[in-house]
């Protein structure tokens, strides 16, 4: 099982290019989901036409990193200014500014 776990990572990661999209997709899914009002969907729906050229592990792997740290993005404005960056993080404003 762990041997399974270490070849996905490595496909995942072995290329300098999926880092570079992984970081992309930090970066990208924080500011879209910090922003009140634009979601990190905003963003995943601006970049569909992009992910024609990748291929299928690392288109996903996008989306999915664009939605866990859009998610996280907007915690931050939800806890600070009790205004949440994405739909997720209203529950995050309530209890987040007591």
């Amino acid at each position: 099982m762990l041997d399974n776990f270490l070849t996905g990572t490595a496909t995942l990661f072995g290329d300098p290019f999926t880092i570079g999209i992984f970081i992309f997709g930090v970066i990208g899914g924080m500011l879209f989901g910090a922003i009140p009002g634009v979601s990190m969907l905003t963003l995943a729906a601006i970049l569909l036409p992009f992910t024609a050229d990748l291929s299928p592990s690392q288109g996903v792997m996008l989306f999915a990193v664009i939605y866990c740290t859009g998610t996280y993005g907007g915690a931050i404005t939800a806890i600070l200014f009790n205004i949440p960056g994405a739909p997720e993080n209203a529950p995050t404003a309530l209890m987040g500014i007591q």
